[in-house]
Order: C-alpha cells, then structure tokens, then sequence
C-alpha cells in the first residue's frame, strides 16, 4: 500500500482572540502574544496565570496550545488534559485543536515517508532509513495529540517494517486491531461500529498484503507466510491470498532440508486445493498443486489434477507431459507414453496442414492404420509431430471437439487418448 496524504477537513486556524474571556490579566496579555506568534512570551503569561489561578481550564488550555507551537508535545497534551479535567465544556474545542496539530505531523510524515521511498528506489539506502527515521518521529509525536487515530499507527508499523524492525511492525499491528475492537465497542450505532471495523480492516489488509509481497519478493518465505496468514484472518477466502500463501510454502519447501519438505508441501497443496475449490478452472493453482503432489509422492491424487488439467486445457502440452510423468509413475506405462508423445508434440512443433494428413495416409496404402482413420474419423482438427531421442517419428491427429487423439509410427496407430472434448472455436 502507498503512503498517501491524508486529508484532513477540519483543520482550524488557530486564533485565541476569539476564545472566552478571562478575567486573568496574563491571559489576556498571553492571548495577544499567542495572536502574534510571540510563543515564548505567551507562555510564560500563561504560566504566571496558571500560578495565579492552579484551577483555571482556561489558562492550561492556552498554555497547551502554546506549547503544541513551541513544538512540546508532552507538554501540550498534559496541559490539554488538565484543561479538559478542570473545564470539561472545552473538551470539543481541545480536540478540534488536537486533530489540527495531528493533521500537521501525520501528513508532514508522510511526505518524509515518500521521500524515503524515492530515495530508496535510487539506490540511497542510508538517506532513505534517515527519512523513514524522520518520519517514524513525526508519526510517533502525531499519536500524542490524537492516539485514537488508528491510520498513523498502522504508517508507525509499516515504517517499522521498512527499518528491518519485523516484530516491532506485527507488535504495533496487533495492538492496532486491539484498539480498533475497542473503538468498535464504544460507537454509539451498529453503523458506526462496521464501518469503523471496514476501516480499519481495509488498512490492515492493504499493509499486511503490501508486506507479504515485499518479503515474497525477497525470498523471505516466513515472513511471507506470516503475513499472509495477517491478511487471512481479515479476508479468508480471497483466491489470490490462497494462492500466493500456497506459493510461500512451495518456495519454503524448496528451500529447506529433506526431512522438512513434507510439512510445507502439504500446507502447500492444502491451500491450492482451497483455491481450486472456490475457481475449478485456476489452472495455475492446479498445476501447481499437481506438482506439490508429485513431490509429496502421492501420485494417485496427483494423477487425479493432471487430468483435470488436460481437462481444462487439453491443448497445453506441459500439461500432458506432466500427466505422463506421473502415468509412469503409477506403472501406467502405455498410458504414459501416450500423454508424453502427445504432449511433446504440441509443445514442441507446429500444426500441418490437411493436405499433407490426405497425402501421407494415402501413401501409407490401402490397409494401413491411419488411412482407415482418415476414412472412418474424417479429417483431424490438428496434426503434429514428434521426434524422440532415438529418431523415432509420432505423427499425432488430434480431435479435439470429439475429445480423441492418436499418435501414429510408421503409418501404424501406436496409441489413442480420450479426455474433455472442447467446444468448436475454442
């Protein structure tokens, strides 16, 4: 996900002289300062108020607002809370100001935020964990003056991830999900409550997704599954999640000894298995699960999704190539053959035309193979060939509307396979 700028619609010019009146000569005097941007001398009128009145609202408020000038924002949030305990009437008017001050830090983060990335992209490692540092501060002092506001925690998160802090990153996540089911809790309405949870949701998936595709990228097949799993927990059905947290598992298994390769094969094809399960023709998730199959050495099932591929797709000769490598496994060896000719030949040539189907059955004589085939089948929709390593020629015909194909050797038909007829056009 992006770093975009949030906009924030009710940010409010400052102005005290508006505000209610007070008999206190040093917030009157403190006002005109603040007005005129003279900081420091507005806050110590507004000290010498607070020691002259302890329980006025009023004076901390200003003395906050002050100090939020004067970039202290400890010290603004305290006397902002004092302010509120003292003169609860302020408290919509403290935080208008609060949420002007956030909006401030969060969108000046994220422009640092985007100029690290820039810097980043060119190659500039050490300027870009400076700007990314920069920013983290900025989103950490934005969380002072309004901590329920969920967006800067998950920016604190994702900027802690950027940093190589992956803990700290799922840590903050974690909590962020915590605060939003307590937000939830406290909305006045069901309405409010789900579309605080979409909110929120829509973020956490959109960072979650955004680091798992960074750590797949970069071959960091565990985070890779973590996060996935983040994602998966928010929307659990979505295909393409499915899919890539098969991928990471896949990758996983490749990458780890012998007597580890079971377990992350078999999470692996489970989660194919789920996608195929919610897209019947994902033909990716079926290969691919397929091929975990293969390596599980559950050739059985395997064969099982092979045919569902040809099934699908019977003119992809990988595959039927793939299909007649577990055929051989299964001591299916006729049929093994079969579906490895078939498949080479439509991987590895071009179609012929007709013509040279009429001239070369013809040839063959009145009693051969192919031309009774030509005669009884008709014409074939496709004709290809293959070579194998010992020289031996296969003339294949292929029909595909009727579901058929035959390999011919030396105008002798050698084998046949049946599988899905297509739809003419197709």
């Amino acid at each position: 996900m992006r770093l975009l700028k949030i906009l924030f619609l009710l940010i409010v010019a400052v102005s005290l002289s508006g505000l209610m009146a007070c008999k206190s000569a040093h917030i009157s005097g403190g006002k005109l300062h603040f007005d005129q941007r003279r900081f420091e001398r507005a806050l110590e009128q507004f000290q010498l108020a607070i020691i002259e009145q302890p329980d006025n609202g009023e004076a901390y408020m200003y003395l906050g607002l002050t100090e939020a000038e004067l970039k202290h924002p400890e010290e603004a949030d305290a006397a902002l809370k004092k302010a509120v305990e003292l003169m609860p009437e302020l408290g919509d008017q403290i935080t208008v100001n609060r949420l002007h001050y956030w909006t401030e830090l969060h969108n000046d983060a994220l422009r640092l935020a985007g100029e690290g990335n820039v810097l980043r992209d060119d190659g500039d490692e050490a300027g870009s964990k400076a700007k990314f540092n920069e920013a983290l501060k900025q989103f950490q002092i934005a969380t002072i003056y309004a901590p329920e506001q969920l967006d800067t925690h998950i920016y604190i998160g994702k900027l802690r991830y950027q940093l190589g802090e992956t803990d700290a990153a799922i840590a903050i996540f974690t909590n962020v999900q915590k605060m939003a089911a307590e937000q939830m809790a406290n909305a006045q309405n069901a309405a409010e409550a789900q579309k605080k949870q979409e909110d929120v949701n829509g973020l956490l998936v959109a960072v979650y997704w955004d680091l798992a595709n960074k750590a797949y990228q970069t071959e960091r097949w565990d985070d890779a599954i973590r996060f996935y799993h983040n994602v998966m927990e928010i929307t659990p059905d979505e295909p393409d999640l499915l899919y890539q947290l098969a991928g990471s598992y896949f990758q996983k298994a490749l990458n780890v000894p012998k007597e580890e390769k079971t377990e992350y094969l078999r999470e692996a094809a489970n989660f194919y298995q789920k996608v195929v399960d919610r897209v019947a023709t994902d033909e990716d998730a079926l290969y691919n699960m397929t091929v975990a199959l293969w390596d599980l050495g559950e050739y059985v099932d395997a064969e099982v999704q092979a045919r569902k591929l040809v099934d699908i797709n019977s003119k992809d000769g990988e595959y039927r190539i793939l299909l007649g490598r577990i055929l051989s496994k299964l001591d299916k060896k006729e049929e093994f053959v079969a579906e490895f000719v078939l498949g080479k030949a439509l991987s590895d040539s071009r179609p012929e035309t007709a013509a040279t189907v009429r001239d070369e059955a013809t040839n063959c004589g009145p009693k051969s193979d192919m031309l009774d085939a030509l005669r009884n089948r008709g014409e074939p929709e496709e004709v290809r060939r293959f070579t194998d390593s010992s020289g031996q020629e296969y003339v294949c015909w292929f029909y595909w509307t009727e579901g058929k194909a035959y390999a011919f050797v030396n105008c002798k038909q050698q084998f046949q396979s049946e599988f899905k007829a297509s739809v003419a056009g197709d």
